[in-house]
Formats: structure tokens, sequence, C-alpha cells
């Protein structure tokens, strides 16, 4: 596909020419380091995965003393794990960061382009576009271009999508580019060989058995799992003691007055049962508490619907989803597989990102939806090259 600025530079009838920047110092205090930009001003090019980028090129950048700062605006999202974050600098004092950086890792966007002016190694990512519209226009011998499969599929063109197209690309492949622009033999990297579709959402699921000694203060959401450990007496302490609301997930009757007393904080309740108690759905409707139900028979549903005609109830059985994930991707699994999760549960002061015993259990695969399961690798490099 045409590039934008050679379609510019036809209807305008002007000649498109390597830009003059003029960076402007900015105290960095490191010489051997990467730059990486994110935004989520277009929604399609907020790619989810930026912080496994990070953790993958951090495992060779400590020994080599290499830092990642982050550069961009207040609005965008942070990166986890980056060494700085620039989000309060002019344009000429960003051209300075990029302009002595090894290397520029980032989506489609004003940073990329700035990198390929000044004749910086880049690594970019496209998926909602044709990358061959839109790629840094200078040093190409220099641009990794990576784009998205898409499922085989089109560019959409939108500003939406779900899900997102870009998330199709694996953090390592991100990685390894930047590796190669940066003329590493040899390199520790990953595999990404699962990746559930919640993993991106931040979780704490607190088991109410006992009440933690140490406060949850994070942006993570915080859920009390009344469904596998029924204590309301904990469950009001958690509740007095939270910093935000928390959601609640039960299968069981709650007493009202405690809901009642601390609904503040309650920023959600999740009912899973076969049947309902009518008089504690009758109690909800009229709480003010935001409720979500769940029907975990089939068979019943009908049912429960006819019963309860005004409210929404839908099928949702989430050891059944867990026994289809297991079958499907039980075979993934190695002996060095290692896996990151989004969720974690907190059981007193113990933190584990899954009650399951070993990837055979139920219990495991139903965290599964909130992992990334990937295999470590070494490469070594003869041929030095990028992919576009």
């Amino acid at each position: 596909m045409t590039h934008l600025a050679e379609v510019y530079r036809r209807d305008l009838n002007v000649e498109a020419k390597k830009p003059v920047l003029r960076p402007h110092f900015f105290p960095i205090g490191d010489e051997k380091y990467i730059t990486i930009h994110n935004s989520n001003k277009v929604p399609t090019k907020n790619y989810s995965y930026w912080n496994d980028v990070v953790k993958i090129l951090k495992v060779e950048f400590d020994k080599r003393n290499v830092k990642i700062f982050q550069i961009g605006t207040q609005e965008d999202p942070i990166i986890e794990g980056v060494d700085a974050f620039f989000n309060d600098t002019t344009f000429k004092q960003s051209c300075y960061i990029i302009q002595n950086a090894m290397c520029h890792v980032g989506i489609d966007s004003g940073p990329v382009h700035i990198a390929s002016a000044l004749d910086i190694p880049t690594v970019s990512i496209y998926a909602h576009t044709y990358a061959s519209s839109c790629k840094p226009l200078w040093n190409e011998e220099k641009a990794s271009i990576i784009e998205s499969e898409r499922g085989g599929r089109k560019p959409s063109f939108s500003n939406h999508e779900d899900p997102k197209m870009i998330d199709l690309i694996k953090p390592e492949q991100i990685a390894n580019e930047c590796f190669k622009r940066l003329k590493y033999n040899t390199y520790q990297t990953q595999e990404t060989v699962f990746v559930g579709k919640e993993y991106t959402h931040k979780i704490i699921d607190i088991i109410p058995s006992s009440i933690p000694r140490k406060p949850v203060i994070n942006d993570a959401e915080v859920r009390i799992r009344m469904d596998i450990s029924h204590n309301e007496q904990n469950m009001s302490t958690l509740l007095k003691l939270a910093a935000k609301p928390c959601e609640i997930i039960t299968n069981k009757q709650i007493n009202t007055q405690a809901l009642e007393f601390f609904k503040s904080k309650i920023s959600k309740l999740i009912y899973f049962a076969e049947e309902f108690s009518e008089s504690f759905l009758d109690y909800l409707r009229v709480s003010g508490i935001e409720f979500e139900l769940n029907c975990l028979s089939e068979e019943k549903l009908s049912e429960q619907r006819n019963k309860f005609f005004n409210y929404d109830i839908v099928y949702l059985n989430p050891e059944e989803e867990a026994e289809k994930l297991r079958e499907k991707e039980l075979g993934i699994l190695q002996e060095r597989a290692k896996v990151n999760s989004g969720k974690y549960y907190l059981v007193g002061d113990q933190v584990c990102m899954t009650l399951g015993k070993d990837h055979n259990d139920l219990k495991f695969w139903l965290d599964a939806p909130h992992f990334r399961i990937y295999l470590p690798k070494q490469f070594k490099n003869k041929k030095l090259t990028g992919i576009g």
C-alpha cells in the first residue's frame, strides 16, 4: 500500500524531505538506554503487553547496564518496569532523549518517526492499518517493522477493535527485534504458548478465611471470594479496612445487614447459584448495589428465568469452562513452562497465583484465563537482520 507521505507529496505537488530537528538538552544521567513509547489516544494502537516486553528486555539489559526510558505525555499509560518515565518534556527535549538512545521501540506514532529522522534504530508495531502506509520514512535499513497477522484479516482502519489485533503480536517478537537492532549475538528470550483473555486485567482475590495484616495498596481490582470461604465476619472486616470499593463473589445468600452497612464499599456483587434466593434478590434489587446473576445449571436456567423474569440471568459455569480449556490447552505445558498471572490470591498474608496444586488440577485452569504461559529460550544470532 502506498505510504501516506507519498500520497501527500503527489496531491500537493511537493517533495518529501527529511525534517530538520533541533533537539534541546535534557539531563538524562545515563548513556546506555533505549526509549519506549505507548499511547491510548487511539485504542487500537494501545499494545497490552508492554510490561512483558520490558521483563524480557530486562533479563539482558540488567547484565549490560542498559536502561529503559519511557517517553510520552502524562495521559499515556505507564509501562511497568521502566527505569524512568519522561512525561513532562518539551518536543525538543524528547528529541534529545531519542537522539541519544541506542534504539527506539514503540507504536506507530510521532516518536518512532522522530527516531527515524534522527537515524536511530527503531522497532515499531502495526495492526489497524497497513504498516507500508505509515512506517518510518528514513533509515529503513535500521527499522524493524512488526505487523500483526490479524488472524488473516485485513486492517480495520478503526479506532476500536474487540479483540485488538495489535495484541496478536507476541511480546518476545518485539524484544527479539530490539536485541537484533542492538546487535546482541546471544540473548535470553521467551516463546509465548498461551495468553488468557483476562491476562491484562489486574485482580487480587482475597479469600476471607483470615484477615491480611498488610492492606492492599495498588491499582488492581480487589474481590472478596465468599464462594471459596463464606465468612461474613471477615468479609465485614475486609470491607471496613478496604481503601477502595471491592467486588464480592458469592454462591450463597449473605446477611443483608452487613451488605447494607458497607454497601458504599461494594463495587459489585456477583451471585452464582443453581437456584437463587428470592429474598436475597429482593434485597439486591432495592439496595442500590450493582449485581450480576449467573446460573450454574443449564437445566435450571429457564426455570430460574421464568421465576425471576424481571432479572437478567445468564448461564455461566466456570468449572465447565475450565474443563474445556484444560482439554484444549493441557498439551502446551512442559516441565520448563513458566507462568505470569494478572491475578493473585491473598490468603492471610500468603500470596499465590493459583489454588491449583499442578497443571492437571482443575483449579489451575479456573485461573488460566488470567495467565500468560511461556517457555524460556536462548537465541544465538549468526546473521543480524530485522523483520522490515
